[in-house]
Formats: structure tokens, sequence, C-alpha cells
């Protein structure tokens, strides 16, 4: 179910591969923001643990 989910959102992302430099930055922002995403979990997470 969540392969089709992330199938339907491909339609709108063609406008986008046409501007080379929407690309460009697109690419550099999502590297950069997926491994932050997996720091702020696990510093959540602890924090949850300290709470409960």
């Amino acid at each position: 179910m969540g392969e089709v989910v992330h199938i339907n959102p491909p339609t709108p992302a063609p406008p986008v591969k046409p501007v080379r430099r929407d690309d460009q930055k697109s690419r550099e922002e999502k590297p950069n923001r997926l491994p932050v995403n997996p720091d702020d979990l696990e510093d959540d997470i602890p924090h949850i643990d300290e709470y409960v």
C-alpha cells in the first residue's frame, strides 16, 4: 500500500524535473534533511523515556 502512495506524487514531480536549478536544490536539501530526521527522532526517543 505504501508503494502506491509514492507512485501518486510522481505526477506533480514531472514539472519540477524540467527545472534543473530546482532539482539540484531539492536533491541537496533532501539528503541533508534525511540524516537530520533520524537524529531528531533518536533525541526525542530518549527524552520521552526520561519523562515516562
